[in-house]
């Protein structure tokens, strides 16, 4: 991911989601979600660009299949961190980690 390849269209498990901020705290249709991105090898710390919130209505939830279609890399707090801009969900349903992610 850290690469900047182009046209790298990854295909990861979303192993944590966790509602940044609390629901009180922003305006509805502006929560910010941070996501624990995994290939099963390695994780990644995350966070969903608000316009794809919408991904919660298709199905996703923690253990899911997405593939990212366009995210950046950037670094915040001396962090990396992928900003997913837009992602499709693969598969919805997985009972369970895949791998063991360090």
């Amino acid at each position: 991911i850290w690469s900047g390849q182009k046209d790298f269209q990854p295909i990861l498990q979303v192993n944590e989601i966790r509602l940044i901020g609390g629901a009180q705290a922003v305006a509805p249709g502006s929560e910010r979600y941070r996501l624990v991105l995994s290939d099963g090898q390695h994780f990644q710390q995350g966070m969903l660009a608000t316009q794809r919130n919408n991904i919660f209505d298709e199905g996703l939830k923690v253990h899911s299949i997405v593939r990212l279609e366009q995210f950046l890399c950037n670094t915040v707090q001396n962090r990396r961190v992928v900003i997913v801009l837009n992602l499709t969900l693969v598969q919805a349903d997985v009972p369970a980690r895949i791998g063991n992610p360090v």
